[in-house]
């Protein structure tokens, strides 16, 4: 079974409005060059509670092991819940 891999994340401030955006892809998704595919997507707008309700419910995935950090081209690592809302302060 595959997990879905986090590589990069970004905040943009519009005002009051927070845009969330993360470059994702998934483990047993490669390119024609035999890489790991990954897209950026808008993962949420909204203002900063909103941004901090949708990191608790991604914890539920990083605690399942379904999400999980990139690290080099190949390789992943679990995080720790604490670990990933480290990240985001």
């Amino acid at each position: 079974m595959g997990f879905t891999l986090e590589y990069n994340r970004v905040f943009y401030r519009h005002n009051d409005l927070l845009i969330f955006v993360n470059k994702l892809g998934d483990s047993n998704v490669y390119d024609h060059d035999g890489l790991r595919s990954r897209d950026w997507n808008i993962i949420s707008i909204g203002k900063e509670e909103k941004m901090w309700t949708l990191i608790g419910e991604r914890i539920g995935s990083v605690a399942g092991g379904m999400l999980q950090r990139a690290v080099g081209w190949s390789d992943s690592r679990y995080f720790t819940p604490l670990e990933y809302v480290k990240m985001y302060r």
